[in-house]
């Protein structure tokens, strides 16, 4: 007996591969997604739907046709949404916006000034803040991915150590 969990993740993997396919090939039609990637047209063109549904692709014209219809060509819409990076340094606090593909769109550097412990904890939330503050509307950002030298346990956000800073056991 199948499942309803196993389905979904099959759509999802499938929407991850057609979306990776989307993103390196296109512009791109459906039917040679679904030929690169050896998934059904109908498997191909429901996970189109959903990823234009969510704004990460878009219709971009038509192809050259090879008898018959011509085909509609999907792109990437690598600036539909964007992530918040941050970078804690010995030195500054590197807050960037980003794409999708990973270009950085808007920066700022905020120098930490010598602080260390609580004290550049305060400042990061504040300058993350401060940088946040320029943004009338948050949805189109998928999240905040912050980077810091030292031990870091990853999975629960956490800077065990980190002794230039003097950050112990700091959930970030």
């Amino acid at each position: 007996m199948q499942r309803t969990g196993d389905l979904k993740l099959i759509q999802e993997l499938n929407r991850s591969i057609i979306l990776r396919t989307i993103r390196h090939y296109g512009p791109i039609s459906r039917s040679e997604i679904a030929k690169k990637n050896k998934i059904s047209p109908t498997t191909v063109t429901a996970a189109v739907k959903e990823l234009i549904r969510q704004g990460l692709v878009y219709e971009d014209g038509v192809g050259v046709s090879t008898g018959g219809r011509k085909p509609v060509l999907v792109r990437f819409s690598s600036d539909s949404k964007f992530i918040i990076a941050v970078a804690i340094t010995n030195s500054s606090i590197k807050i960037a916006e980003m794409n999708l593909e990973a270009k950085v769109r808007k920066q700022k550097i905020f120098p930490v000034y010598n602080l260390t412990g609580k004290l550049v904890i305060d400042y990061l939330l504040k300058s993350i803040g401060q940088f946040l503050e320029e943004y009338s509307d948050l949805t189109k950002c998928i999240g905040i991915s912050i980077i810091s030298p030292g031990i870091i346990n990853v999975d629960k956000g956490i800077i065990y150590e980190n002794t230039k800073l003097k950050l112990k056991n700091i959930p970030i």
